[in-house]
């Protein structure tokens, strides 16, 4: 057809920016994210660690406009490990230069929650619409607005 072949580290880039820049529009698939996270941001040093690659999450908080309160964006692309497999938590305490034991992780998957707890990191599980398990974790936040409360009482509670 006459259209010029496109190496793989070419389509890698234009995927990354495609990727980047649908992450950037993606605010309302967060609600209340932005308004959580800088009340967290006032009081806590923040890091993230997910199971994506972190430019995608990178461009999630800049699409929130929280990127700035964010330290460490850690996922599998830069501690070589999958979020659910052991040893993914450690190397990211280590980059964002905390122990598990200063740590708290928030998420809606109860198996990474179990890995990070395992590590002696706290936990706050934000269930899932819809979620029906009932795992046993540090605190439990009915939503991303309730984890600056979860938060609050978790580090104010002795371990």
């Amino acid at each position: 057809m006459g259209l010029p072949e496109v190496d793989d580290e070419r389509a890698f880039a234009i995927g990354s920016r495609q990727d980047a820049h649908v992450a950037e529009r993606m605010r309302s698939q967060f609600p209340g994210a932005a308004e959580a996270i800088r009340t967290l941001g006032v009081r806590y040093a923040l890091h993230t660690a997910t199971g994506h690659a972190s430019d995608h999450v990178d461009a999630v908080l800049r699409g929130l406009g929280v990127r700035a309160l964010f330290g460490v964006l850690a996922g599998p692309d830069l501690v070589g490990v999958d979020k659910y497999r052991p040893g993914f938590y450690e190397p990211i305490f280590a980059l964002a230069g905390v122990t598990p034991a200063e740590a708290v992780v928030v998420d809606d998957d109860p198996d990474a929650l179990t890995d990070a707890a395992a590590t002696g990191a706290a936990t706050i599980y934000v269930p899932r619409a819809g979620a029906t398990a009932r795992p046993r974790f540090d605190a439990v936040a009915r939503s991303i607005r309730e984890v600056p409360a979860a938060l609050d009482t978790l580090v104010s509670a002795p371990r």
